[in-house]
């Protein structure tokens, strides 16, 4: 489900290249870590030198999604079994993750 919700914050080709980056690159160099920064591939020049594409960086995205996720449903199943109880508590929940597509379009990284 989270890469559903990734596909419709940037898009299935942006998510898909994504994705094989980061298997293409441990596959073939047998090993995790650094793989080049964002616009290493952007002939637009539209991204940074500081934002960089790590071997964990699709998993990381997938993670963090998951985790925004979660949270919003843990609060609207609490308000769900609030308004049953009628207790008047309010739930709250916490991301500590940067939410999806807070840099980004659907094609490419935005600053």
């Amino acid at each position: 489900y989270a890469r559903h919700i990734l596909t419709m914050t940037h898009g299935e080709e942006y998510v898909t290249n994504l994705e094989q980056k980061c298997r293409n690159f441990r596959e073939k160099e047998g090993k995790d870590g650094f793989i080049g920064y964002v616009d290493d591939d952007d002939d637009e020049g539209g991204g940074d030198d500081d934002t960089f594409v790590t071997t964990d960086s699709y998993n990381v995205c997938l993670g963090a999604t998951a985790v925004w996720i979660r949270a919003v449903d843990f609060v609207l199943e609490r308000k769900e079994e609030e308004e049953e109880e009628e207790s008047g508590d309010i739930t709250y929940a916490m991301a500590l993750t940067r939410p999806p597509g807070s840099s980004c379009n659907k094609t490419k990284v935005q600053w």
